[in-house]
């Protein structure tokens, strides 16, 4: 079950139920925008009128440009992560991901830290794959290091 939160500026609150991600991305999507602005825990539509939360799904999934409701299992696609936030797109490779990274110069960017000293975005880009129509982070494997007289430790 999905829940979404919404409230306006003028007082209105309404909350609503659905039972899959494609009825609450649309409901979103009608309310807020498709280009919503994401923040830690809700996402504002572009004219600050509007604003969503959610459970049962991430805001990532409902504001994402593709299509993560797959029921396949091996659908895979990646994710940028830009200082502890994801974006909101999804790109299909890898290389659509740094593309992106590069056009918005998003690894370049700088901030000023409260104690005076300056801060870097620290700028990734994960693999995830589409599993029951939920996005799940692929973990690569941790390498096993072998010992110098090539004895594997446990």
């Amino acid at each position: 079950m999905i829940k979404l939160h919404f409230a306006t500026l003028d007082g209105i609150r309404k909350t609503k139920r659905f039972k899959t991600l494609a009825g609450a991305r649309k409901a979103a999507h009608d309310w807020v925008g498709k280009d919503a602005q994401i923040g830690g825990h809700y996402a504002i539509s572009t004219d600050g009128v509007v604003k969503v939360s959610s459970e049962g799904c991430t805001l990532v999934e409902l504001f994402s440009s593709c299509i993560i409701n797959t029921p396949a299992t091996s659908c895979l696609f990646y994710k940028i992560k830009a200082d502890g936030q994801y974006l909101t797109q999804v790109f299909a490779t890898r290389a659509a991901a740094i593309e992106y990274i590069d056009e918005n110069q998003l690894d370049d960017v700088t901030y000023d830290n409260y104690d005076g000293s300056i801060g870097v975005v620290q700028t990734t880009v994960e693999e995830w794959r589409s599993v029951d129509g939920k996005g799940e982070l692929v973990v690569e494997p941790t390498p096993v290091r072998v010992n110098d007289d090539d004895t594997i430790p446990f």
